[in-house]
């Protein structure tokens, strides 16, 4: 049988231990030792509620896992998941990281999306354009002005529409 290894959590000493797989444990005399299920926030994070002194905090579960098992030298404020897996709180697949490092690496494995730009056709002509900021510039409009036309929020008095 694999043993596991625990470590009391920072600010709930003796009432609560993170394991270095993502588990948490009581330690309250009625639930000794019982696991604590954790719940998927709407980011999809895995959550735990902790109680102390009749206060109740909402904790993630890879950030207890790092400030308990992984050190921090540089006091970096983030904690990455390296395979973009936000579920996957084993030590190996954490990382402490700057916010920078954090966002770019969010990129990097496609959980933030780079924003798509809407091509723009005049019906009149047929010119294409790349973005609606193009086609503003170049019919010498206002750039919320012709973004709130495409968009039927306002009057169209142009030839301009979205492209498919």
């Amino acid at each position: 049988m694999e043993t596991k290894k625990w470590k009391p959590i920072e600010g709930y000493e003796g009432l609560y231990e993170v394991s270095e797989n993502g588990e948490v444990r009581s330690l309250h005399k009625k639930n000794y030792r019982k696991i604590i299920s954790a719940r998927k926030d709407r980011a999809g994070y895995l959550t735990i509620r902790l109680s102390t002194k009749g206060k109740t905090a909402t904790k993630f579960i890879h950030r207890l896992i790092a400030e308990v098992f992984i050190p921090n030298p540089e006091n970096k404020g983030y904690v990455n998941h390296k395979n973009g897996i936000k579920t996957d709180n084993r030590i190996k697949n954490l990382e402490w990281a700057t916010h920078a490092e954090n966002v770019a690496h969010a990129y990097t494995t496609g959980l933030i999306k780079t924003k798509s730009t809407k091509r723009v056709i005049d019906l009149c002509t047929g010119e294409v354009f790349a973005s609606i900021k193009e086609a503003a510039s170049m019919h010498k409009l206002n750039y919320h002005t012709c973004k709130n036309m495409l968009y039927g929020y306002i009057r169209n008095n142009t030839c301009l529409s979205l492209a498919a």
